[in-house]
């Protein structure tokens, strides 16, 4: 049975291309992932315009690597948020600060209620808050697994642990999240 191309063969052949040096194909790639890398960068970050700025140095360094990249199996987008994750430490080395989550989480559409508005801020500053006294692997987890909406096993190749342990990181993250907000609650 033959079969038209699907977005995941297009693709795949545009990583190939790419490795071969194709600065088109490549563009394909950029395209179809920009806007993820951007958002899982800008959830870590909390700034945009630091965001857009490394975001950019995400696929500069993917354009640098993609020679190297091998697929074992990991789809090619656990490989940007690995060229992601580092990018983001390294940043946090260099600016010695925690990451903050995107305040545009929020449906802005949903704003129009003053009150309602001002107790979802209320809700997100909290929740933002609780998230940033999370191991780095948790927030990882929690952003990707909540956020992404990544699988366990997608989350588990893009972070390079195993899915039971990413499953063990994520409980243990959620309930972090509920002591966390339930102690906000009481004070």
């Amino acid at each position: 049975m033959t079969g038209q191309p699907t977005e995941a063969t297009d693709l795949g052949e545009a990583v190939r291309r790419a490795q071969a040096g194709d600065p088109e194909a490549f563009g394909t790639l950029y395209d179809a992932y920009v806007d993820r890398i951007f958002r899982y960068v800008r959830i870590r970050v909390g700034d945009d315009v630091e965001s857009e700025d490394l975001t950019e140095h995400v696929f500069l360094r993917a354009w640098q690597a993609i020679g190297r990249y091998q697929d074992r199996g990991r789809p090619f987008t656990a490989w940007l948020y690995t060229i992601a994750g580092n990018v983001v430490s390294d940043y946090f080395r260099s600016q010695r600060r925690r990451a903050a989550l995107d305040p545009v989480l929020v449906d802005r559409a949903t704003d129009r209620d003053p009150v309602a508005a001002a107790e979802r801020g209320a809700h997100r500053a909290a929740l933002e808050n609780a998230i940033r006294k999370l191991t780095p692997d948790q927030q990882q987890v929690i952003i990707l697994r909540f956020i992404e909406g990544l699988s366990p096993a997608e989350v588990a190749a893009t972070i390079g642990k195993r899915e039971g342990t990413v499953r063990v990181i994520q409980h243990r993250a959620l309930a972090a999240l509920r002591s966390l907000l339930a102690a906000e609650v009481v004070t």
